[in-house]
Order: C-alpha cells, then sequence, then structure tokens
C-alpha cells in the first residue's frame, strides 16, 4: 500500500480496507467498494498493483477481483429476487 500511495493515489484510496490472496500466479482483491472493480478494468490503475506487487515481491502477478457472491449463487434465484423486492419496498416505505 505504501509503494500505490507513492505511485497511484486514487487506487490506493479506494483499496483501504480490502484484502489480497495469492492464487498461482493471480492476485485476487476482495473489496466491498464497487468501485475497485471498475478501476481494476482500466490498465493505469491495474497496471499499477501489478507494478507493486512486483516491486515487494519480485513477481509478475495477474490482478483480478475476487467474486464474493458464492452465497447469493447458491441460493434459489426466486429467493433472492423476493428478498431483494422486501429490501426495496422497505427502503422506500421509510
Amino acid at each position: 500500500m505504501l509503494i500505490l500511495k507513492e505511485t497511484c493515489k486514487p487506487i490506493s484510496g479506494l483499496l483501504v480496507g480490502s484484502s489480497a490472496y495469492v492464487s498461482g500466479n493471480t492476485l485476487r482483491i476482495k473489496s466491498n467498494n464497487a468501485a475497485v472493480g471498475q478501476f481494476l478494468s482500466m490498465p493505469l490503475y491495474s497496471g499499477a498493483i501489478q507494478s507493486a506487487v512486483e516491486k515487494v515481491s519480485g513477481k509478475k502477478m495477474h490482478v483480478e477481483m475476487l467474486d464474493d457472491r458464492t452465497e447469493e449463487k447458491k441460493a434459489d434465484p426466486l429467493e433472492n429476487l423476493i428478498r431483494k423486492i422486501d429490501t426495496f419496498n422497505k427502503e422506500s416505505e421509510g
């Protein structure tokens, strides 16, 4: 993170509170901030992370978001829809 603060401040700010896992030659980033995924799709920002990882570890790694929606995928799609509608209705009421 310290390298990113010097080389790419926007992405370093977005990554606060995130975690990362290494799987083979891939760095998977887990973040609750949806903007992180959008930024990682841009070569400027994913390249900055790759460069920082290489400086620290000496390894070139591919960077991607960790898809942590496995629970939602396992659940019944109809149940998910009902839950989302209920949440929307509750938020709309007040």
